[in-house]
């Protein structure tokens, strides 16, 4: 029988557990952020380039 590890990934941003959203993104640095995150992320920036000009 062997030792098996089981990595925990959670969210660096909202600290939600891997197994509480749909997806969690892991960056080349270690740095993780779920589904839920980006989607808002997306948003902000969404708003924040209307309220520049931008499209």
């Amino acid at each position: 029988m062997g030792i098996t590890y089981e990595t925990k990934i959670q969210c660096d941003f909202c600290g939600k557990k891997d197994e509480e959203v749909k997806a969690v993104v892991v960056g080349i640095n270690k740095s993780c952020i779920c589904d839920q995150c980006v989607e808002v992320a997306a948003k902000f920036l969404s708003e924040d380039d209307k309220e520049k000009g931008g499209s």
